[in-house]
Formats: C-alpha cells, sequence, structure tokens
C-alpha cells in the first residue's frame, strides 16, 4: 500500500514500483501454495494488502497517463478514420489534429459518413476531462474518446479500414438490408453491444422492465460462442490443451468486435478459467472465477471500477453465485425450469440493487417475472440471429433467414413494453452509500459459501439487515440542526424550516443541482404543502428548483442574495 501511494504521487519511479509489486506478489502466492491451512487467513490477508498496493499504484498513474500530453482546447485541423456512427456525431479512430496523432476522437456534426471512411475537417477541438463533478468521466474510460469535436462540415477523403472495423460493418450491412429499419438496432445491440441506434424511448421500456441487461455483451453471448466451438472441438477429438487457447483466441476477437466492453472481457475471462480448470482437471468455482477476473481487469484498467457497466455485470454474477443455489432449494415446490428462472432472476436483482440505486435511483418492481419470459426468447433469438448472420456473410441471398429472428424481436419489444406499462413498474429509492457494504455483508451471510452452522448464519444474517437498515434510514432522515430547522438528507444541501405553522424549504445550493431525489424526499417525509421556497439566484437553480415542485405549488418563492463559498457570513 505504501509504494502504491508513493508511485500514485509520483515518489516512486515507475520500474521500481514494478518491482516490489512482482515482489509482493510472488510472495503471497507462495505463501498462499505453500502455507498450512490454519494461516490461509494471513495470507489471504497478504494477497488483499498485495492487490490493494497494485491498485493504488496503477490509480495515480491511469490518471496522470490519460491526462499526460493533451492538446488545448482551440480549433485544430482534424483527420481520421470513421470507426462508429452515432446520433448527430462521428467516431474517429487514428485520428490527427494538425498533423499530431490525438486518439480517438467524437465528431459533433451533422453530416454523416460510412464507416472506413477517411474524413477532414476544420474543427473546435477540447479534450475530455477524465475527472468530472468529483468523480472519474467514465464515458471517456469506456469508449476511449479522447477528444470532442465540432464542425459543420466534414470532407470525405478517401475509404480505408482495419479488419475490426470492416467486420463491424459488415455486421450492421446485413441487418440493415435484411430487417426491418426499427427491428435492425436491436439487432446489432444484441451481437455487438452497440446500443447506438435504438431509440431512447424504446431503451426506456427494457429500463422499466428490468431486462436492458440482455443488450450487455455477457454470458449468454460468450457461452453460446463457446459451446458452438467445443461442438466443433468434440468432433475432431481435441485435447483440452489445444482447446483452451484457440478458444481464447476466438473469445479475444469477439471481444474486440464488441469494443472490449467490461461485460464481454468478464465473460470471457470467466469462460476461459473454465477451461484452463478442465485442462488441470480442478474444480471450477464461480466466486473464485468471478474474483480473479475482476482483478485482472483492474489491473489492465483500474479506472473501470467506476464504471456503471463494469460494476452491474459482477454484481449481477456475485448474487447470482452467492444466493442462486440456496433459493433453488428454497423453491423446490416449483417445476425445475422455472425454479431455476427464478432463483437466478431473484439473486441477480439482490446482486445489483445497490448498483441500480447508485445510477438510476430506482428498482424496477416486475422485473423477475419480465425476465422470466424475455430470457428464453433472448436465448433462442440470439442462436438464430448468429446462424443466420453467419449464413448470410457467406451467402448473401440467404437473408431471408433473418426473418425469423425479427419475429422473436417483435415478441420481446412487446414484452418490454407491456412490463413497461404496467402500474408501479418502479420504486424510487435512494442510493445506499456505505450501508452497501452492510448489504453485501448480509448476502455473503445469507449465502451458502460462508462456512457456518445455519441458527449463526441466520443470526448473522439478521444482525447485518438490522444494521443495514439502521444505516439506511439514518442517512436519509430528516435531521435537526437548530429550532424548528431541519436537513432533509445527510448528503443534501436542502433544509426544512418550520415555525408557527408556516413549512419553508431552503436551498443552500452554491451551484446548479439537478434535483431528482428532492420528489423522494419530500414525500418520504409527508411534506404535501410548502408555504415557501428560499432559493439561490446562481444559474438555472430557481428555474430547475420551481420545476420541480411544480405539484407543491409552493406560495411563495424568495431569490435569496448570492451563496457562492466566499460569501460565508451571508451563507450563515
Amino acid at each position: 500500500i505504501w509504494s502504491g501511494m508513493a508511485h500514485a504521487t509520483g515518489k516512486l519511479s515507475a520500474p521500481l514500483f514494478w518491482v516490489i509489486c512482482a515482489l509482493v506478489f510472488a510472495g503471497a502466492l507462495a505463501l498462499a501454495l505453500f502455507c498450512p491451512a490454519s494461516r490461509k487467513w494471513g495470507v489471504g490477508l497478504c494477497l488483499c494488502a498485495a492487490f490493494a498496493g497494485i491498485g493504488f499504484g496503477l490509480f495515480g498513474p491511469a490518471l496522470s497517463r490519460e491526462e499526460a500530453g493533451r492538446l488545448p482546447e482551440g480549433e485544430y485541423l482534424l483527420t481520421g478514420r470513421v470507426s462508429d456512427r452515432q446520433e448527430g456525431s462521428l467516431i474517429l479512430d487514428g485520428a490527427a489534429a494538425d498533423g499530431l496523432p490525438i486518439g480517438r476522437v467524437q465528431l459533433f456534426t451533422e453530416e454523416t459518413a460510412e464507416i472506413g471512411t477517411e474524413v477532414e475537417a476544420e474543427v473546435s477541438l477540447s479534450p475530455v476531462p477524465l475527472m468530472e463533478d468529483g468523480g472519474v468521466n467514465t464515458y471517456s474510460v469506456r469508449t476511449g474518446v479522447d477528444y470532442f469535436a465540432v464542425s459543420e462540415t466534414v470532407v470525405k477523403t478517401g475509404q480505408s479500414g482495419d479488419l475490426l472495423t470492416s467486420a463491424r460493418a459488415a455486421i450492421m450491412r446485413v441487418f440493415e438490408e435484411n430487417m426491418h429499419e426499427d427491428i435492425w438496432p436491436l439487432a446489432d445491440a444484441l451481437v455487438l453491444g452497440n446500443k447506438t441506434y435504438v431509440e431512447e424511448a424504446r431503451m426506456d421500456n427494457y429500463r422499466a422492465a428490468g431486462i436492458v441487461h440482455i443488450f450487455a455483451i455477457s454470458g449468454l453471448h460468450v457461452g453460446f460462442l463457446t459451446a458452438a466451438v467445443f461442438w466443433v472441438f468434440d468432433r475432431l477429438k481435441l485435447p483440452y490443451v489445444v482447446r483452451l487457447p484457440v478458444t481464447a483466441l476466438l473469445l479475444l476477437g469477439y471481444a474486440a468486435l464488441c469494443n472490449f466492453s467490461p461485460s464481454v472481457i468478464r465473460a470471457s475471462l470467466m469462460a476461459c478459467l473454465l477451461l484452463l480448470s478442465k485442462c488441470l482437471f480442478q474444480k471450477y468455482d464461480l466466486l473464485n472465477s468471478l474474483s480473479t477476473a475482476w482483478l485482472l481487469i483492474l489491473l489492465f484498467q483500474p479506472l473501470f471500477l467506476f464504471d456503471a457497466g463494469f460494476l452491474m455485470s459482477f454484481s449481477t454474477i456475485l448474487g447470482i453465485g452467492l444466493l442462486s443455489g440456496g433459493l433453488q432449494r428454497a423453491l423446490r415446490f416449483l417445476p425445475g425450469f422455472l425454479r431455476s428462472g427464478v432463483a437466478v432472476s431473484v439473486s441477480a436483482q439482490i446482486g445489483i440493487t445497490p448498483v441500480m440505486l447508485i445510477y438510476f435511483r430506482s428498482l424496477p418492481l416486475w422485473s423477475v417475472f419480465a425476465n422470466l419470459l424475455a430470457i428464453p426468447l433472448v436465448t433462442v433469438c440470439y442462436l438464430t440471429l448468429m446462424i443466420a448472420l453467419l449464413l448470410t456473410l457467406i451467402l448473401p441471398w440467404l437473408g431471408f433467414l433473418l426473418a425469423a429472428p425479427q419475429v422473436l424481436f417483435e415478441v420481446i419489444d412487446f414484452v418490454a413494453m407491456l412490463f413497461a406499462s404496467l402500474p408501479g413498474w418502479g420504486i424510487l429509492l435512494l442510493p445506499m452509500g456505505g450501508g452497501a457494504l452492510i448489504y453485501y455483508a448480509a448476502a455473503v451471510s445469507a449465502s451458502d459459501k460462508l462456512f457456518l452452522r445455519r441458527s449463526a448464519r441466520a443470526l448473522l444474517c439478521g444482525f447485518l439487515c438490522f444494521a443495514f437498515a439502521g444505516c439506511y434510514l439514518f442517512a436519509y432522515t430528516p435531521a435537526q440542526v437548530g429550532q424548528d430547522l431541519y436537513l432533509l438528507a445527510a448528503d443534501s444541501p436542502l433544509f426544512v424550516a418550520e415555525s408557527e405553522g408556516k413549512r419553508v424549504l431552503i436551498d443552500l445550493s452554491t451551484g446548479e443541482n439537478d434535483y431528482e431525489d428532492l420528489d423522494f424526499l419530500l414525500r418520504k417525509f409527508r411534506i404535501a404543502r410548502l408555504d415557501g421556497v428560499v432559493a439561490p439566484r446562481e444559474g438555472n437553480s430557481f428555474l430547475m428548483l420551481a420545476r420541480a415542485l411544480d405539484g407543491l405549488a409552493p406560495e411563495r418563492f424568495f431569490l435569496a442574495p448570492s451563496m457562492a463559498e466566499e460569501n460565508t457570513a451571508q451563507r450563515d
């Protein structure tokens, strides 16, 4: 940890840091392999410390490496190759500004260009900040976009493309030419994870129904590819020693097609670990495999730790690994296929809940039932889609085969729309904060992975559940901070003052606030009427607050003087 922190602050050279990391890791690994069983806990702590040191050490260089050498904001002549299209923008790979290579650029323009087209434009260029609003800008980390550029006109100078770009363009062209214009974006999203062309209203339906995860390239997709490759290998009677590297290369190619999204990297690594366990004649353990994939991914890209897709992918599998077995035993009265589906859906929802609350502030109520219908349909749809796609790429006149998955997409779309339209589709909840740690500890204690007696596990789980409930409620309980003055939430600048039967909301924001939690907080504390509102003058805060309180119709608005940080006396 010391070496990692020192390296993160630039006080330790990179080669020396890696030497220390290698020695610590090798020592911890040797202890894990050769120490007696009675000392496994100590070795586990050593391994945690080793990886914590590596993590601390990589985080600083990752930030400095991403930020180093960036061009200042200004006007430049931009050149590059179109590698992807989005609504109102083009993604350029191999971009150069005034002849200087700058990596990947998102060019906002009204003009369009085919994938693989070389373009040139006079642009207004600005670097994408890696740190934003006090956190990591995960859009830049996930997409690799280093700069934003704006231009009204784009000159097409030629056509080129690497193997991956040409493959993506060919797949998209097959879908566009052989499927309905409303359906082919769903096919592209299911095969390549590219949700750019899916309408936002349609994506909202999938989110509300709790089945948007079908477009995250993960276990379903990787499992199908691995099974198809193994079917061929079984016919050829190849040993596992040969199967592992060939399968790993194929999965690497598919991950590259999907732009190395966190979910496909996780699924590919876990599939390779499964094959490795068979080669070494070892028992495969889901949680060990998940932990190894987590460590390997963060070793090469520490900033993924702040990416929503990365956290959702791992938390889902964590919930399944911890709880699905116990839930299946508890649901013995259900038929086999239904028991498995319900157990997996419920355990996945339990695992992903803390992450969902951070990024979406709501939980879909009907997701378990929607997944029971959607997952079998998606499985059949993906199998038929991949077979039809491969045949059509080889023999274009077989494009009519894509009619079968198109019908299945229409049924899946109907399921998403049906569950999204049901009343009370989601519960509005606030993030758990530090309570998420207690939440996951309770999930571990409720699983069969903890070697305690059932009574001890039940007692521990009950205690942790009560601790979590207390922590969660305390964080969002109005705290009395003065006479008749209450703070709505621990991390909120909003207060409610009551005096002589009057109730006033006071906003002490020093900048713009989106007020996304305000309606929830007011309803939670049964505040159905406001006599007045004290709002800041800065920016659009007043207008946004007025819009958020439209349903309460407060009698008066008071615009407070400037509440900037330097005016501490006025603020007090």
